[in-house]
């Protein structure tokens, strides 16, 4: 049998946390984020205001005015995946105003989701793509609800939203399985826990390897013989 210790919490979720949130004013990072915004704000045409806003979202995927543009076009299922996956790291503590962002965080992924029910295939693509293009758009809120349950410290239900990501998405990323394996730590099963750190290592890239490697060194180091 395995004798398992919980690792440290903060440790763990500083090493799950994939982008980092600053809380403070939407600021633009360069001249050209600057003029996207602006024609958003200064456009009064509605059809031009949906397909600025779709580009805008393509263009700076972290922007901190994706929410604003978000405002603008509410059905854009991609920003509301960026926003849902995002948001989650700034919560680090369970503070009213990390709960708050968790709450936000959820909302999106949930109201993705809802989306994703009822987008139509678009003509001229196959079904069989647009199928995989939708499966793999509900793994990513599945793994934002994953992520939102763990900073929660609901670490079952983490597991739970985790497995249905990698269930939707056979080609699931190296950083889905790590997230799952320290989920797995936390629900006290140390043995599945190791099957997803050994994935994610094989799978990478090497930022995500070298944190499967690290746990997959304390979880050898803390074997011991049954008793």
């Amino acid at each position: 049998m395995l004798a398992f210790r919980t690792l440290s919490l903060p440790c763990l979720q500083a090493q799950l946390d994939m982008v980092v949130f600053e809380r403070h004013p939407p600021q633009a990072r360069s001249r050209e984020e600057l003029n996207a915004v602006l024609d958003i704000v200064q456009t009064t045409d509605a059809r031009k205001i949906v397909s600025l806003c779709t580009a805008f979202r393509k263009q700076f995927p972290t922007s901190e005015f994706l929410e604003k543009a978000l405002e603008l076009n509410s059905h854009d299922v991609d920003a509301l995946l960026t926003l849902a996956n995002t948001i989650p790291n700034g919560a680090h503590n369970l503070s009213a105003e990390s709960t708050a962002l968790l709450d936000r965080a959820e909302g999106y992924a949930r109201q993705a989701l809802e989306e994703i029910d009822g987008l139509k295939a678009t003509r001229g693509v196959p079904l069989d793509k647009w199928r995989k293009l939708t499966a793999r758009m509900r793994s990513s809120a599945q793994e934002a609800l994953g992520f939102i349950a763990f900073k929660r410290g609901r670490y079952a239900d983490s597991v739970a939203e985790l497995e249905k990501s990698i269930r939707f998405n056979p080609e699931a990323s190296g950083a889905v399985f790590f997230r799952l394996g320290v989920a797995y730590l936390y629900d006290s099963k140390p043995l599945k826990a190791q099957v997803a750190l050994e994935r994610s290592s094989q799978l990478g890239p090497e930022l995500i390897r070298t944190k499967a490697q690290e746990q997959l060194a304390k979880l050898e180091k803390q074997r011991s013989p049954s008793k």
